[in-house]
């Protein structure tokens, strides 16, 4: 105090002042504390209510265990948060195969090797079921200590789809791959992303995909190499929407230099890819040009002949020659479909439906059978047949050829009438 009464009246207000200015500032920095305290308490609390309403789980994760997680976290993995908060560890949560990746990653980012990491792994819910996650993590200061906090979501139904597509896509391939027709898909560039064997085999391009091979740009490469097709392909590839399918058969030269007949069934897709299957018809195509050929042969040698000429199924005639119509007095539009027996006379009904059933049975009758036509004068009614059973392909059928005898029979009437006489 003796110091102080020795001090001058401006020194005793410039530390009066000093003193004031202090105390402004402690009130201020006090002030300024209550405002960063109420700030952080606040941001807590705005923290805390997102992340414990998130759809992601959310995590924090120091010294080896979860400092903080948040219920859909604790959800996905079975448990309550309280189970988890300072209690377990992240390698609780984690199947053991995928534990030491787990722990280098958080190594790396605890040391601060690497500052962020997107990764999955497989998770051990408290049931012991295995989960699939993908998480999201960054290093982070808490508490004056390296922490990691971040996010996981569960992806295990996701996974469970990519492995039914996966296995879908492997049956789809195999089941092209021994198809005996070729298959192509054909992206929306043009360029072919997928060709099976018979593909190559068909058209001798390599088993290779992509490359200079343009689906669409047939003027540059193979299959299509002529004008004609090639428009036509253009064509109606540009005229398909999704999902539909427009057959198309095209002459098609190969590189080896044959032309083959295809026909392309393309149908498509999504975002203007295809998918088209092409079957070489061209051994099928001179099949049928052949048979047809053979059939008007058949018809003109049929037709030729004098004798009556028919085919029954099911006791019903499908075919009949122009004789046949004549011997029995009408057209061929009032022959077919009419029963064989609507031909005959009563009397000669009978016999003729039991050799019909004993030639469809392998029993055919010796010689030819004779029976009288239905419209004509009984001198000249008689007629004789002789039919053999077949398969044409569509069921058994009875083939056959009727005479008029009528002149025959009434000659030899006289022969023995000439002879009794004698």
């Amino acid at each position: 105090m003796k110091g102080d009464n020795n001090k001058t009246k401006k020194e005793l207000v410039e530390e009066l002042t000093e003193l004031r200015s202090r105390v402004t500032k402690l009130e201020a920095s006090e002030v300024n504390r209550e405002i960063l305290e109420r700030a952080l308490e606040k941001s807590e609390t705005k923290f805390r209510s997102l992340t414990e309403r998130s759809v992601v789980g959310v995590y924090l994760i120091q010294c080896g265990f979860f400092r903080y997680v948040n219920p859909r976290l604790a959800e996905i993995f079975g448990y309550k948060p309280a189970e988890i908060i300072d209690k377990l560890s992240p390698w609780n949560l984690v199947l053991k195969e995928d534990r030491r990746r787990l722990e280098e990653n958080l190594r790396k980012r605890i040391s601060g090797e690497i500052e962020a990491i997107n990764y999955q792994f497989r998770g051990l819910r408290k049931d012991e079921s295995v989960i699939y996650i993908q998480a999201y993590g960054s290093r982070m200061e808490y508490e004056g200590a390296p922490a990691i906090i971040g996010s996981l979501i569960d992806i295990t139904e996701r996974k469970i789809a990519e492995k039914a597509i996966k296995a879908e896509k492997k049956r789809f391939q195999s089941l092209c791959e021994n198809v005996p027709f070729g298959v192509v898909m054909i992206g929306k560039d043009g360029a072919f992303e997928y060709k099976n064997p018979k593909f190559v085999e068909l058209f001798g391009h390599e088993s290779g995909c992509g490359g200079a091979l343009q689906g669409l740009d047939f003027d540059k490469t193979e299959p299509l190499r002529t004008r004609k097709p090639l428009a036509q392909w253009k064509s109606y590839m540009r005229g398909l929407g999704k999902g539909g399918v427009v057959p198309r058969t095209i002459a098609v030269h190969c590189r080896d230099g044959n032309e083959k007949i295809i026909h392309f069934r393309p149908v498509q897709l999504h975002k203007k890819a295809y998918l088209v299957t092409c079957e070489d018809i061209t051994q099928r195509i001179e099949y049928e040009d052949a048979l047809r050929k053979s059939e008007r042969r058949y018809k003109t040698l049929v037709e030729e002949i004098n004798d009556g000429y028919f085919v029954v199924q099911d006791q019903r005639i499908t075919f009949a020659n122009q004789a046949f119509c004549r011997m029995h007095g009408t057209s061929i539009d009032n022959v077919l479909g009419r029963s064989f027996l609507s031909f005959v006379t009563p009397e000669c009904r009978r016999g003729l439906l039991d050799a019909y059933w004993g030639v469809l049975a392998g029993r055919p009758a010796e010689g030819h059978i004779q029976y009288s036509r239905i419209g004509a004068l009984p001198e000249h009614s008689a007629t004789e047949v002789k039919a053999r059973a077949a398969d044409l392909g569509e069921g058994p059928v009875l083939i056959g050829i009727c005479r008029d005898i009528s002149e025959r029979v009434a000659m030899e009437s006289k022969i023995r009438e000439h002879e009794r006489m004698a």
